[in-house]
């Protein structure tokens, strides 16, 4: 896994992830949100390239979901901050880890999943394309994409939010969804045609009827000698 940091000394060692996962650090501003050069930016995508290619990582995988941490099948970036008290990476590269995601995953070729109308996503941004902040009630849940313009998607019209976002501040969740099991109508069986019976048929009638003589239960009888009559199988 890859982690940004761009803390103090004293806090940068966090073993819960030191043992499985690359660790970059990034030079910044010293205060909210922590901005970081334009050359620093294209230096830090440029060495993530090299690290995938050179360590034999495929892509580059970003869903903003802390639970996530370890499956890096499904996501293989995290931030410092999910494991020690601290801001880092700062509110302005944390925001771009989906950004960052994409523009890596162009230059190694990676074949990505295009998010499309109707995908379930998660926000990894921080503004809508207005550039208002997002909400993290609104981060923490996911939504559906309306439709989309360019290089932004509308999410959640008409019953949901209802706001633009950028498409490189999203990230698609994997589904978890079956497909609904279609019940199929059984072809109905004709019931087998009735013959006429035979000597056997009839020694087994009188058997039946010999039987319920000796539990002397008139009752039964009676219904059993209406039902094989009605099958025929009376003399």
């Amino acid at each position: 896994m890859l982690s940004f940091i761009n803390s103090p000394e004293a806090v940068r060692h966090f073993p819960a992830n030191d043992h499985r996962a690359i660790t970059i650090e990034v030079a910044s501003d010293t205060k909210h949100p922590y901005t970081v050069t334009q050359k620093a930016y294209e230096s830090l995508l440029r060495l993530l390239a090299d690290i995938c290619k050179r360590s034999n990582i495929k892509q580059l995988l970003w869903q903003a979901d802390k639970s996530l941490v370890g499956q890096t099948d499904k996501q293989n970036m995290t931030p410092h901050r999910w494991f020690v008290n601290t801001a880092c990476p700062g509110d302005y590269l944390y925001s771009r880890y989906g950004e960052i995601a994409s523009e890596v995953n162009k230059r190694l070729g990676a074949s990505v999943k295009q998010i499309k109308e109707d995908d379930e996503v998660r926000i990894v941004g921080n503004t809508y394309t207005n550039g208002v902040e997002i909400p993290t009630s609104i981060k923490s849940r996911t939504h559906v994409v309306a439709q989309i313009k360019g290089d932004r998607a509308l999410l959640g019209y008409p019953d949901g939010i209802s706001s633009w976002v950028n498409l490189n501040s999203l990230a698609l969740v994997e589904s978890t969804h079956t497909q609904p099991v279609v019940p199929v109508e059984a072809t109905p069986i004709a019931p087998p045609a009735l013959t006429e019976p035979t000597v056997t048929d009839r020694a087994i009638a009188k058997g039946i009827i010999a039987v319920t003589d000796n539990l002397n239960q008139s009752a039964s009888k009676r219904d059993v000698v209406e039902m094989l009559d009605r099958l025929g199988l009376l003399e």
